[in-house]
């Protein structure tokens, strides 16, 4: 029995967590009512579930967190220019722009009755603010270096040597000029990240990360009103939009990561919208309540399989790559692991979308006696002289690690290799891929941005890991005349160049490009898609 102290006790605690979890991430609204519409009203909120907290709540810190960054930092930030459902940049807070012939001056014009969440009017300084708080170190953005390096001035901002961009310009309140060093054709695609939101000095700092939603002030269609870690994300409509505040109520997102408790709560009627996991679409597409309010769309996530050198030494060697990537099966992957999930054979490290050559690579073509010919050419006459291969998996992508085994089990057939799996907690697979410890692995390359360089660039010397498995300066240098390059015709042939580079010394070899399927409620009209996930919520009507 407890005592009527210790029962007392137990109260107190638990009211306190209570308060403490209300308030966590949250202050001026501490006490304000929760906006959740119950009964006939619920109807007018756009619901659906979000897998996790969001790791952050700054667009500047931003990095590979695509529902996020579609479900809450599109509808609350936006900056100079964006991507409409058929992914062509459009205006927003700029309402047009000019572009030098040489390439290298953006003159960026403003809407002026665009206002932050605060009322405050936006102006060009407060675009010059935000970037070059995107570059300060203090807040250690993953993208701003990428995005903005390109900028004059941008160097001395990103390491610490200044905190003003010389080569952003404000001629006026209402315009804004940016030097570049050099041509870059898809620059107006970096404007529409994350980390070149507009953000309000008033409510945000320079110096520190956002902590707080009162700090997480914007320009977009909706305001941050609530959020409880581990329960839900709340948006209201901003009645000041600069294209109209939204015709709904609000946005509930429930942090839920329970993907079929998500798809019972879409079928029971509780959301407005629900992601259907890849192993999950086979039966939701024969589910007789379900398959009418089932979609599949295009996304811009290819998914490839990637050789790491220092962890397996025979990958040293490209003519070892090589065979390996003639050994798989890619089609057999898709159609069969993968069948009924919409997925598409990737002939190309470039999305067919982009009208790129899809005829697949000699290297993507199975040729289990080439492959063989190959090893006996590196000095693997005898499939015994090659060491055992052990492939760490990650525990927390099933669809993932049902793939990769495949993999595993085709190279077993094929070529004899002695290849066993492992699998390990997540957080341990990161840190393993971080020392290069995971010989072969699925990498999904989502592009933060629509343009065919960003599957490319990703293998420059300059980004990222892989550069170990290739290490090009002929590649590299195709790569910066095409970033240069601004018609796409000619900049796509530079781009064919480049990719015969990898195939013919393969860091990673394309695998599937992986759509996305999704529940969406009959009475939701006006929800939108483009290749990075759903677009702003501003023109979805609720029945």
């Amino acid at each position: 029995m407890f005592s009527k102290k210790i029962l007392i006790s137990v109260l107190i605690f638990f009211s306190a967590i209570i308060i403490l979890q209300s308030c966590w991430f949250k202050s001026s609204v501490c006490n304000a009512p929760l906006n959740v519409d119950n009964g006939a009203g619920q109807q007018k909120s756009f619901r659906g579930p979000l897998g996790m907290n969001p790791y952050t709540l700054d667009p500047a810190k931003l990095g590979d967190e695509p529902y996020a960054k579609q479900q809450i930092f599109t509808q609350v930030f936006e900056g100079l220019v964006r991507y409409n459902a058929d992914n062509k940049l459009e205006s927003a807070l700029a309402r047009k722009w000019d572009i030098s012939k040489n390439g290298k001056v953006y003159k960026f014009y403003l809407r002026d009755d665009v206002y932050f969440h605060n009322g405050c009017k936006v102006t060009a300084n407060d675009v010059k603010w935000s970037i070059e708080r995107a570059c300060n170190p203090k807040i250690a953005s993953p993208t701003a270096e990428s995005a903005f390096s390109n900028i004059l001035g941008a160097d001395d901002v990103l390491r610490g040597k200044s905190t003003t961009i010389v080569g952003i310009e404000i001629p006026s309140p209402s315009i804004v000029r940016f030097h570049l060093k050099k041509p870059i054709s898809y620059f107006l695609d970096l404007l529409t990240m994350p980390v070149a939101s507009v953000l309000s000095k008033k409510s945000t700092r320079f110096n520190k990360g956002i902590n707080s939603i009162d700090e997480m002030v914007g320009i977009g269609p909706f305001k941050m009103h609530d959020y409880i870690p581990g329960q839900h994300i709340i948006l209201n409509p901003f009645e000041k939009y600069m294209d109209g505040a939204p015709k709904f109520r609000s946005v509930v997102w429930h942090i839920a990561s329970d993907p079929i408790m998500n798809i019972n709560k879409f079928r029971e009627g509780n959301y407005s919208w629900a992601n259907v996991p890849i192993k999950e679409m086979p039966r939701v597409k024969v589910d007789p309540i379900l398959k009418s309010s089932y979609r599949v769309a295009p996304t811009a996530l290819l998914i490839h399989l990637q050789f790491s050198p220092e962890a397996y030494e025979p990958f040293k060697n490209p003519l070892v790559r090589k065979a390996v990537s003639l050994a798989i099966n890619r089609k057999h992957i898709v159609d069969e692991i993968l069948k009924n999930t919409g997925v598409e054979v990737a002939n190309s490290f470039i999305p067919s979308n982009y009208q790129m050559n899809n005829n697949p690579h000699a290297i993507l073509n199975q040729d289990i006696k080439k492959a063989k010919l190959l090893l006996q050419q590196a000095g693997y006459d005898d499939i015994k002289k090659m060491p055992p291969l052990e492939v760490l998996l990650p525990d927390n992508s099933l669809t993932g690690v049902t793939v990769a085994e495949n993999i595993c089990l085709q190279l077993r057939a094929t070529l004899g290799l002695n290849i066993t799996t492992k699998v390990q907690e997540y957080t341990a697979y990161l840190k393993s891929r971080i020392k290069n410890q995971v010989a072969i692995h699925l990498h999904g390359t989502y592009a933060s941005y629509i343009d065919p360089s960003v599957y490319l660039s990703a293998f420059h010397s300059k980004n990222g890991k892989e550069k170990s498995a290739l290490n090009s300066l002929e590649f590299d240098s195709i790569i910066d005349k095409a970033a240069e390059e601004f018609n796409l015709s000619k900049r796509l042939k530079l781009y064919q160049k480049a990719e015969s580079i990898l195939f013919n010394n393969p860091p990673a070899i394309p695998l599937y490009y992986s759509n996305v399927g999704y529940l969406l409620k009959y009475n939701v009209s006006g929800y939108e898609r483009n290749l990075l996930g759903a677009t702003s919520y501003k023109n979805i009507e609720i029945k």
